[in-house]
């Protein structure tokens, strides 16, 4: 009867230590996942500015070819007025 004491004892501490493995791999997998959402949620932000700042970009080059379309009109306009100083 002793033996299998030891026996169910032994099956036992075996028993705890993989449950104590485990917690401790629960562990480590749950901080990688924190790290992970952390990572992505920087990546995330990052990427909105990226986006934010595309768009003023975009902005900025819309508004110098209008710019550039003015100032061919202006340019046009005081060509045909030298012309007409020219007859």
């Amino acid at each position: 009867m002793q033996e299998v004491a030891r026996g169910f004892q032994t099956i036992a501490a075996s028993i705890r230590q993989v449950s104590e493995q485990m917690s401790a791999s629960s562990e480590e997998v749950t901080a990688s996942m924190e790290q992970a959402a952390t990572s992505i949620r920087d990546v995330s932000s990052k990427a909105s500015n990226v986006a934010a700042a595309t768009e003023e970009q975009l902005a900025l080059v819309e508004n110098i070819s209008n710019s550039a379309e003015q100032l061919r009109g202006i340019v046009d306009d005081l060509n045909k007025a030298i012309g007409y100083f020219k007859l």
